[in-house]
């Protein structure tokens, strides 16, 4: 059922100058996640930017991640983001990054605000939410 319900991308990890060698599962790696989070609106037919520019963004709340393995500089990792929660003005997306043969590294989740340009909080646009609605992980 993840396989339909994920959407996916690949990319190399990156050599951030303040890092050193194995530290790279060991830090933060939001910008994985939100290259991902980005990708999958994409695949629903428009992009961050483009809610952006009409009003409307969805920014971070909460980040829960757990760390399982390593990720070493130049490994291609596959992360997995799928929709978790439709609620009201907040969505939630769960994550799974793994490399190699499914070696996993990491899993996590974010909680994300519906707000206006003002930052009022303000319910999902009803065309969003029926295009999102399909891809809700029930587990």
């Amino acid at each position: 059922m993840l396989e339909r319900l994920a959407h996916g991308l690949t990319q190399k990890l990156l050599h951030a100058p303040s890092h050193r060698m194995r530290e790279a599962a060991s830090r933060g790696r939001e910008d994985l996640l939100e290259a991902a989070r980005g990708e999958f609106f994409r695949y629903l037919g428009k992009s961050f930017l483009e809610y952006q520019e009409e009003g409307v963004i969805f920014p971070v709340s909460e980040v829960h991640l757990k760390y399982f393995a390593f990720a070493e500089y130049d490994d291609e990792l596959r992360i997995e983001c799928r929709l978790t929660a439709i609620r009201g003005a907040r969505l939630g997306f769960g994550y799974r990054i793994t490399k190699g043969e499914g070696v996993r590294i990491l899993e996590g989740e974010t909680l994300h605000g519906c707000v206006e340009a003002s930052g009022r909080a303000t319910r999902l646009p009803p065309a969003l939410k029926e295009r999102l609605q399909p891809y809700l992980d029930s587990e």
